[in-house]
This record gives structure tokens, sequence and C-alpha cells, in this order.
């Protein structure tokens, strides 16, 4: 529990990036990996792939629009959600490659 706090109390300083924050909230409820991608410009390489591989529709890009900025946090593939066990009884884990933390 104590983990779980000094974690969410990480949001609240200002000179911590928000990336950060987010994963170490992330790794207190039992998430973590060392797959993450480097640099601001990630997450819209992302975004752009995703768009390639599907046609966005006008909400989904108009969602994306909003944006200010955008970090891959961390991502757990099926490898790693299989060594997680408990943590995702609550999903098809026969269906899932993995999860993107952005």
């Amino acid at each position: 529990m104590a983990e779980l706090r000094a974690a969410l109390a990480g949001f609240a300083d200002a000179g911590r990036p928000l990336h950060e924050a987010a994963r170490a909230l992330l790794r207190a409820l039992g998430y973590d990996s060392e797959r993450t991608a480097v640099g601001e410009d990630a997450a819209a390489g992302f975004v752009a792939e995703l768009a390639a591989a599907k046609e966005l529709s006008d909400r989904e890009r108009a969602l994306l629009d909003d944006w200010r900025a955008a970090r891959i946090v961390f991502q757990l593939t099926d490898e790693e959600i299989a060594g997680q066990a408990g943590l995702f009884d609550r999903f098809d884990t026969e269906r899932i490659e993995s999860f993107l933390f952005i």
C-alpha cells in the first residue's frame, strides 16, 4: 500500500516527467516491462503505423488531434503476460498478444 501511495504522490511532483510517474504507478499495480520506445515522437510513430494499418474514424482522429503529447510507457508482450499469474485473469489471454501503455 505504501508503494501505491508513493506512486500516486509522484504525479504531484512537477519536476517528474509524467511517463515516469505512470510507470511507477503501473509497477506498484504489478505491471512492469523493460520494453519501451525512446523519444518524444515514439507514440506519434505508433499512431502513424496504426492509421496505415486501419483507417481511423473521424471520432478516433479527433481524439488524437487533442493530444498535446504522448509517450510509450512500456509494452507487455504475451511472454510477460503469461508470467504474470493472476493479473490478467479477466482477459482472454489466448487472444491477447500484448498491452501497450501510452
